[in-house]
């Protein structure tokens, strides 16, 4: 797990999803993470071989944890939601899952989604 430099970008073309990211700027991050791993592995007397996917021509990136999209912010300019979750000049329309945190985290996002999400349905129950 690791924070990448979080400037990709989805975005909604012709019904499909396209997504913009370069892995150019994480690259750091990845070598990191390589380099942690191999040492992990020679630590155990094993060889650490990278992932099929990592290798070339494929170069195949995933996430398990897909955030952003409809970010959270302090103003309509910077974002979809407010921090209730209720989008910009759309009253009683919530948002309330992981798409709302606006930039990628370093660990598992799910206790945040959930406490983010139980916040929201508070907000939502007491208006």
């Amino acid at each position: 797990m690791g924070t990448d430099a979080a400037d990709g970008k989805m975005r909604l073309s012709g019904g499909n999803i396209d997504i913009q990211w370069n892995p150019r700027n994480s690259r750091k991050m990845f070598k990191e993470m390589e380099a942690g791993l191999s040492a992990l592995s020679d630590g155990v007397d094993g060889k650490y071989e990278t992932s099929l996917l990592w290798r070339w021509p494929l170069r195949k990136l995933l996430t398990a944890h897909p955030l952003g999209g409809c970010a959270m912010s302090d103003n309509p300019a910077d974002g979809v939601v407010n921090e209730f979750g209720e989008v910009w000049n759309y009253p009683n329309l919530f948002v309330a899952d992981g798409s709302i945190i606006p930039t990628a985290l370093s660990v598992n996002p799910s206790a945040t989604i959930s406490a983010l999400s139980e916040r929201i349905a508070e907000r939502i129950a007491i208006s």
